[in-house]
């Protein structure tokens, strides 16, 4: 591996993919399969839930293509210059969907989140915080 990638273990890369790739999967199966959840709620709060169902598979997309980069610059198919500049995390520490206006919102939604959700929710951020990380010390060492 080269440049800031070095740091980062091919082990590292792949299970983040794995667990990026298998979000997307629950994502999309939550969607296609819990419509049944969102009956019972207003139009509203429907709306959050697709709002919410879209930004969980929003920072997947960043995530996976962070990754699939990551990738390639490891195996020497692509610069970390390139990754940087084409496939980078935005650098001004905005999080899709994390702004302090939409996580109260999302805890104020809590009690009418299908639980499903709400887990997805919290785990893709948590996912894309651990990958601004990597994003952070790749630019720093390049």
């Amino acid at each position: 591996m080269t440049d800031g990638i070095a740091s980062t273990t091919a082990a590292t890369l792949d299970q983040a993919y794995d667990e990026a790739m298998a979000m997307l999967v629950e994502a999309r199966d939550f969607a296609k399969n819990h419509k049944h959840d969102m009956d019972n709620l207003e139009a509203d709060e429907r709306l959050r839930m697709s709002q919410y169902t879209m930004q969980v598979t929003a920072r997947l997309t960043q995530v996976m293509a962070w990754l699939m980069a990551s990738k390639a610059v490891a195996n020497g198919e692509l610069s970390t210059a390139d990754l940087n500049r084409d496939y980078g995390l935005p650098q001004d520490g905005a999080l899709p969907g994390a702004d302090p206006e939409m996580l109260e919102r999302e805890k104020a939604d809590r009690d009418v989140t299908p639980n499903r959700l709400a887990d997805l929710m919290d785990r893709s951020r948590n996912l894309y915080q651990r990958i601004a990380r990597l994003d952070q010390q790749t630019r720093a060492a390049s």
